[in-house]
């Protein structure tokens, strides 16, 4: 019988979380639990609509949890058993959330799991890691060092804690595992790098109607390191050369003043949704637009190139993080520098005779399987 392990992530990681369940079924069995809180209740995958405190998948039905339960369902052959942990609060020190996060735990603690990986760290569960020992822990890590700008005293004392109890950790790049190295050099963990792969189950919401707009797409959630700013100031050199372009920028976040003068100043040619967008949305965007774009200074991985290769569009992206691992320059997209002229230029290649319609037809012939492979080999040396 296979050993089994104790998956927990949050919905904020559930598209990442979901492709990796094939490899890793292959060596455990696994028991998936997603925390769920009133700020991560929606997101870009998952609408957690009731709030029962701990709920199996055999209460989520499409009518109380449409979103995650549709997303759930491809995947329930790799998964033996699905739970929902929903808190009632955001506070994490409140009598309250304490109060369930040790229900949480002893929640855990009956399933009598042989190994338990975080999908990131829990701060909630962060005070109850000595007491799920002997149990190997494992916890992957997406961010090693925190985007500037987004920055966190409370985040470090978590990670000081998991760092105590921690196995192993996993990476998502060698990006990502080389930020780790830098950081925490004195500090002897073992170290996995495992792959990413197109976050399939967003191409469950492409419809076969989609018509093809003459758009490049910025989404996501709106934060500086992301560089809209980079891409604002490159759009002029864009439009000198093809002045009937249209881009639309697509996610939540607050744009500075510059920002917003700069739209204001091409609104015929910039859309801003400046909001939440809900998956069926964000696909339908994403499979009408002629390319979509990373203008980013800085990065770990990306579920944006992620979920543009899983509909099947090519993108521009910066050469920082591990975009350059994951994106082929001239075959799923283009890589160009963090600065607005060697953006506009990447914009302009990829514009002139419709050269993305070409690195369109290479992603949907591109095969993966040697990622699922690749994470399969690893998990049988950590988990079997």
């Amino acid at each position: 019988m296979k050993p089994k392990l104790l998956y927990y992530t949050q919905p904020y990681y559930l598209d990442s979380a979901l492709e990796i369940l094939e490899p890793l079924s292959s060596v455990v069995q696994i028991e998936l639990m997603i925390e769920v809180t009133p700020d991560s209740r929606v997101s870009t995958i998952s609408d957690f609509s009731i709030t029962k405190k701990i709920a199996s998948f055999s209460e989520l039905t499409p009518n109380n949890y449409a979103l995650v339960y549709n997303q759930l369902q491809p995947y329930l052959k790799f998964i033996a058993k699905v739970y929902v942990a929903h808190f009632q609060s955001n506070r994490i020190f409140s009598f309250r959330s304490m109060r369930f996060s040790i229900d949480v735990f002893k929640f855990i603690a009956k399933q009598n799991p042989d190994y338990i990986h975080f999908d990131s760290i829990s701060a909630r569960l962060s005070f109850f890691l000595p007491f799920l020992k002997p149990r190997t822990l494992s916890v992957t890590i997406h961010d090693p060092v925190m985007h500037t700008g987004e920055m966190s005293s409370k985040r470090k004392i978590f990670e000081f804690i998991y760092r105590q109890y921690t196995t192993n950790y996993f990476f998502y790049s060698n990006h990502a595992t080389e930020q780790f190295d830098r950081a925490f050099n004195k500090r002897r963990v073992v170290k996995h790098t495992i792959q990413l792969r197109p976050y399939i189950s967003y191409s469950t919401f492409k419809t076969t109607t989609t018509t093809l707009s003459h758009y490049v797409l910025f989404f996501g959630r709106i934060s500086y390191y992301k560089g809209l700013d980079l891409l604002l100031a490159a759009i002029p050199s864009v439009l000198s050369v093809f002045p009937e372009q249209q881009f639309i920028i697509a996610g939540s976040g607050t744009l500075s003043h510059n920002e917003l003068l700069q739209i204001n100043r091409y609104k015929k040619n910039l859309i801003l949704i400046n909001k939440y967008i809900k998956t069926e949305e964000l696909v339908s965007l994403i499979a009408s637009s002629c390319f979509t774009i990373c203008p980013y200074r800085e990065s770990t991985q990306s579920g944006v190139l992620m979920t543009s290769y899983a509909i099947g569009k090519p993108v521009v992206a910066t050469r920082v993080g591990s975009f350059p691992e994951y994106l082929q320059d001239g075959f799923q997209g283009s890589l160009c520098d963090s600065n607005p002229q060697s953006i506009a230029h990447a914009i302009i290649e990829m514009l002139t005779d419709t050269n993305y319609a070409k690195l369109e037809k290479n992603i949907a012939s591109s095969s993966f399987e040697h990622v699922v492979e690749h994470n399969a080999a690893i998990f049988r040396e950590v988990y079997s």
